[in-house]
């Protein structure tokens, strides 16, 4: 089975929770003996895991996201795992695993400044990430 995990949210400068869980997931996946792939958008997200194979990409918050699926496909992953909701899988050939660290913005919409609101609950990313959350809760 390919895994490609999405890499992109490590930051090795201030680490934090999405970063420490996601050193001790590609770890385990890589102990197993997994055929894993990161997904990265600067070298320091890969530089603790020198063996393992690596696509540059764009960061998760460019406006290429929306076509990140597309891209991805010609690699014919079987699984994409990202430690965050916010991923372009529109067009996708490839199951997708999200996790959703936190639900509190899609209940409160007052969190952030004016640009993280738009870039979080734009018509596209919402729609895509309300019927997601959806089917996996009822």
């Amino acid at each position: 089975m390919k895994i490609l995990f999405d890499a992109r949210w490590i930051n090795n400068k201030k680490p934090d929770g999405i970063t420490r869980f996601s050193k001790e997931l590609i770890n385990q996946f890589v102990m197993r003996g997994d055929d894993i792939t990161l997904l990265i958008c600067n070298e320091d997200q890969g530089k603790n895991f020198r063996d393992t194979n690596k696509i540059l990409t764009n960061t998760p918050q460019s406006s290429k996201e929306i076509t990140q699926s597309k891209r991805l496909n010609k690699y014919n992953f079987d699984i994409v795992y990202t430690p965050h909701y916010l991923f372009g899988g529109l067009g996708r050939k490839f199951k997708l695993i999200r996790t959703v660290h936190d639900l509190i913005p899609f209940k409160y919409k007052t969190k952030g400044s004016v640009v993280w609101r738009a870039f979080h609950f734009s018509p596209i990313r919402s729609e895509e990430h309300t019927s997601e959350l959806q089917s996996h809760w009822y």
